[in-house]
């Protein structure tokens, strides 16, 4: 049985994608996952089945490390990093599943990020995929519905955390690689790849480079934040989390806001192949998604606004507190104006000219 992805964005054949580039992985300085595109850098698989996917959470493929397979294996027949973007063109891949996790039960080679999100053919235990009616998301004014006046400051939405066991199909012996494999990176924060905001379709990920070169730098690519825990000049971490938050922004849409990749519990026993990871989804409170700043602009001048009109008034109450205890012949003043212009233009000043530049570099 073969399955399509429809419910990242409903009753539509889009999907979330995963985009490595050349300056993200430094030329090759840090390495290729191995899980690269079906015949792109000696990576095995048939390119037709990049998207649609089958069950295959029954059966077991064992790792395809030197250990397994000896000359076949990926760690000799993969390209390295440096020749693979030496011999092309392109700054970037984009793929539909997660990079550098190659081998993990449940998944085979492909964390497919719409078979994650979507579930398509089992329930996972720790995931909790809604109906579409059952979906509820916040509204952008304070979380408040203006048709209801209903207050939901958390969305009801589809949410997933579970473990599965991979392996390591890279060789693990110290010095085997000039380059910096994806574990291995000596920096303990660094950003390694993206993820694409909103979910595109397949004629955008056709277009590969053509597309996602011009992403760069944009937000519509949101980085996947790299962070190595407790390495203490150990290699080969045993504990892996991915998480991404992302915005239920209707019932019909998802789009991602953050993700992160922390790697812990490090040793250096090359024997061992496994560790687990911890894979995580879930949608973002309002409170979160304003100091993200993910609502729309018009939330954020009202915000503004209230705040500042706040700050004037309380400055008023002071005034008559001290006015109504404080026994002169000649009482001081409100200084309205003097307030006003301290709480709200001033500070609109200071954005104009911070934001004028911005606007004037970026066209």
């Amino acid at each position: 049985l073969q399955y399509k992805p429809s419910r990242t964005a409903w009753n539509q054949r889009r999907f979330f994608a995963a985009v490595i580039s050349r300056d993200k992985l430094r030329s090759g300085f840090w390495e290729l996952p191995y899980n690269m595109l079906p015949g792109s850098a000696g990576a095995p698989g048939e390119p037709g089945l990049a998207i649609d996917a089958i069950d295959t959470a029954h059966l077991f493929n064992a790792p395809q490390s030197v250990e397994e397979d000896e000359d076949a294996a990926l760690a000799n027949r993969m390209l390295y990093g440096s020749a693979y973007w030496a011999s092309q063109a392109a700054n970037t891949v984009a793929m539909p599943w997660l990079p550098f996790f190659s081998n993990c039960e449940g998944f085979d080679n492909h964390i497919l990020l719409w078979d994650l999100f979507e579930n398509p053919h089992k329930h996972r235990d720790g995931c909790k995929i809604l109906g579409y009616d059952e979906i509820k998301t916040v509204n952008s004014l304070g979380g408040i519905d203006p048709a209801t006046l209903e207050v939901r400051q958390t969305p009801v939405a589809d949410e997933c955390e579970f473990v599965t066991k991979c392996h390591f199909e890279e060789t693990l012996t110290e010095g085997a690689y000039k380059s910096f494999l994806w574990w291995a990176i000596p920096e303990e924060q660094a950003e390694l790849f993206w993820l694409t905001r909103e979910a595109i379709d397949y004629e955008t990920y056709a277009k590969q480079d053509e597309t996602f070169r011009t992403w760069e730098g944009t937000d519509r690519l949101i980085k996947v934040k790299y962070e190595a825990v407790g390495r203490a000049g150990k290699r080969i971490p045993r504990r892996v989390m991915f998480d991404v938050r992302y915005y239920q922004e209707t019932q019909d849409e998802k789009k991602i806001v953050s993700a992160d990749m922390v790697l812990n519990k490090f040793d250096d026993n090359v024997t061992d192949s496994h560790y687990y990871l911890l894979l995580k989804f879930q949608a973002l409170p309002w409170e979160e998604l304003m100091n993200r700043f993910q609502l729309p602009l018009p939330i954020y001048a009202l915000l503004f606004c209230v705040i500042g009109t706040g700050a004037v008034f309380f400055t008023w109450i002071g005034w008559a507190v001290v006015r109504l205890t404080t026994r002169k012949a000649q009482a001081p003043p409100f200084r309205f104006r003097e307030s006003y212009i301290f709480m709200l233009w001033w500070p609109a000043q200071g954005v104009i000219v911070a934001t004028l530049p911005v606007i004037v570099m970026t066209g």
